[in-house]
């Protein structure tokens, strides 16, 4: 059973511009699901929807299997959290809960399984020399606990005004909490980082709707559309269009007047779109400055736009033509704006997208790295 289920949800404003457009999302329980999309996206409309601050026009939103659509947001048993102090105060209830002073005193069995030792260790006590972090913790010894805890927990740009490491303490311990509790999250955010390190599934908006919900790994690795391609990753894919050739029994990628080989031959998806254009996207992990070694038929020349310094490694900005891609170098190797360089290009391993539509044709497998 779905922690939070909704089927068909539609909210518009008064003005009859559409906020939530047919919106179909299930949430498991024990899941910590991230929700992110541009400002606008609806966000934070879903998330008052889900709670019952807002009223949906049309659908079903579903709590722990029960039909709460019609039901006040005093009656859902969710919480909403919109600030920093009040994740901290709403996490604090475990310990409210676990340490009333009847409580008998602890033996070193019990310490591995019972919520209270998590409690105490947030509290600074004695732990007795187990491992640092939270214990696993059956459900049925928080069964009581949960009683008076919500069903799921929506936080919706909590971490907003804090700093980077306010932000990345507090989200330990709200991963700390989670594991402790086992109640469901969802982490509405604008940034990605927070998700993709600690949610079980991402759920990405666009308009109102939900463009996409996949594991972090498979929205960085196969993006279903551009939008996700160039929304998702740090920094997020660049795009350019290839015709798709094949010539002497050898795959091609047009690039402008420059064209790339496709180690290995054509892929299926991308022969049914032979001589056509597709939309290439491709991030850093895919290309750097070409070295001596590197093959001259996986090579793309361009001008240098910008570099953006990143501790380990560098991130030039090239113009190759028909857009412009980012690819990486060593610190104090950059070329200036304005030098004509070349990128190496891991073909097997970018994505192609239809340039009508944005959906996905085709990811890489990973393969063979150019060298």
């Amino acid at each position: 059973m779905a922690a939070i289920q909704l089927n068909g949800v539609r909210r518009t404003a008064p003005d009859g511009t559409v906020l939530l457009d047919d919106v179909d999302l299930s949430v498991g329980r024990d899941e910590l699901l991230g929700l992110i999309g541009p400002s606008g996206a609806g966000k934070s409309t879903l998330m008052r929807a889900i709670a019952g601050v807002d009223q949906i026009h049309s659908g079903v939103v579903g709590i722990a299997g029960v039909d709460m659509t019609r039901v006040g947001m005093r009656d859902r048993n969710v919480a909403l959290v919109t600030d920093a102090r009040r994740l901290r105060r709403l996490m604090s209830v475990v310990e409210e809960l676990v340490l009333p002073a009847e409580l008998r005193r602890l033996d070193d069995e019990d310490e591995a399984t019972d919520p209270r030792w998590w409690a105490r260790g947030r509290r600074g006590g004695r732990r007795t020399g187990r491992p640092p972090g939270p214990p696993a913790i059956p459900r049925r010894l928080m069964s009581r606990a949960m009683e008076r805890m919500p069903t799921a927990l929506l936080l919706d740009e909590p971490l907003a005004g804090l700093g980077p490491v306010e932000q990345r303490t507090l989200l330990e311990e709200l991963a700390s909490f989670r594991t402790a509790t086992g109640i469901t999250v969802v982490l509405a955010t604008n940034h990605h980082w927070q998700v993709m390190r600690l949610a079980d599934r991402v759920a990405v908006m666009r308009a109102g709707r939900i463009e996409t919900v996949a594991s972090p790994e498979e929205l960085r690795r196969r993006p279903c559309s551009t939008f996700v391609a160039g929304f998702v990753g740090d920094p997020p894919r660049r795009f350019v269009d290839a015709r798709v050739a094949e010539s002497s029994g050898l795959g091609w990628l047009v690039v402008g007047a420059q064209r790339l080989r496709v180690p290995g031959g054509l892929p299926g998806p991308l022969r049914e779109r032979l001589d056509t254009v597709v939309r290439l996207a491709a991030s850093p992990d895919q290309l750097w400055l070409s070295r001596p070694e590197d093959s001259v038929d996986l090579r793309l020349a361009g001008t240098v736009e910008s570099v953006v310094h990143r501790g380990s490694t560098d991130h030039v900005i090239v113009d190759v033509g028909s857009g412009r891609w980012t690819g990486r170098a060593d610190p104090g190797t950059s070329p200036a704006a304005g030098a004509a360089v070349e990128l190496t290009v891991a073909v097997r391993q970018l994505s192609a997208f239809d340039p009508t539509d944005g959906r996905a044709i085709w990811h890489g497998d990973g393969g063979p790295s150019p060298g």
